[in-house]
């Protein structure tokens, strides 16, 4: 539960910033140069933050685990 609490609040958060980067740059001048440069930067970042994301909740899950099993012992 603690990992889809964080991985909602991680994809919230990113949309969010995605749509918001959106619309800045639809108000501006529409240069399809700077649409495929926001949908790379949007990517990389997502892939980025999901890999740093689902490593700490990992290592975390091993953490809580490892004292779990050492509380019954």
């Amino acid at each position: 539960m603690y990992f889809v609490t964080i991985l909602k609040l991680y994809l919230f958060c990113l949309f969010g910033f995605f749509f918001i980067k959106l619309l800045i740059e639809l108000t501006s001048f529409f240069h399809v140069k700077n649409l495929i440069n926001l949908i790379f930067t949007t990517t990389v970042l997502y892939t980025c933050g999901l890999n740093i994301l689902l490593y700490y909740s990992t290592l975390i899950f091993l953490v809580q685990t490892i004292g779990n099993i050492l509380k019954i012992y």
